[in-house]
């Protein structure tokens, strides 16, 4: 069984990042084109679509690089977890300055980003639900996903950012470190 889930979760993050990958690349490739054509539009509804579409295009040249940059905010945040991890039962200091115990409850939040032909959901990494900062994480995934989770052709992108709207605008992704620690201990 371990074997078949480690299988799915690898083809469900090669498909991210090729998706990803695909719609930074399509993007960057089409910006041009997209920018020298809404000069020549013809009238307010070309206008008004070559200009939506150029924004859309303008944040997927920054979806790869924004993907990236929270991959690896996960991996430092679970690093440090990990060195740490002995001392979270009486609690140890986190970077950000928060104390982080075994009963911390953490929130991520969810983003969906559309680019007509492809759609994907991005995670954030673990927030403490107290801090700044995870007010400001909900505050910019929702409005990512708010902006452009719409933009697919065919209903995942619009099913994905209802989801991640409803999930960030009600915290519904709260956890504590105990949370995680008991299914492992389970196995």
């Amino acid at each position: 069984m371990k074997v078949v889930t480690r299988s799915l979760g690898f083809v469900r993050h090669a498909k991210f990042w090729a998706i990803s990958c695909l719609i930074t690349v399509g993007s960057m490739y089409a910006l041009p084109e997209l920018i020298s054509s809404i000069a020549d539009a013809d009238g307010i509804s070309d206008y008004l679509w070559l200009s939506l579409t150029t924004v859309i295009a303008t944040a997927g040249t920054c979806l790869l690089p924004f993907a990236i940059w929270q991959k690896v905010q996960r991996d430092t945040f679970f690093q440090w977890l990990e060195e740490n991890w002995n001392e979270l039962e009486k609690g140890a200091m986190h970077p950000e300055g928060h104390l982080i115990t075994l009963d911390t409850k953490f929130v991520r939040y969810d983003a969906v980003f559309s680019a007509i032909l492809a759609t994907v959901s991005l995670e954030s990494r673990p927030y403490v639900i107290e801090s700044k900062n995870a007010g400001l994480a909900n505050a910019a995934y929702t409005l990512l996903s708010t902006i452009f989770g719409w933009w697919f052709i065919g209903p995942d992108g619009a099913v994905g950012t209802v989801k991640a709207i409803y999930h960030n605008a009600l915290n519904k992704r709260v956890f504590t470190l105990r949370e995680l620690e008991e299914p492992a201990l389970a196995e």
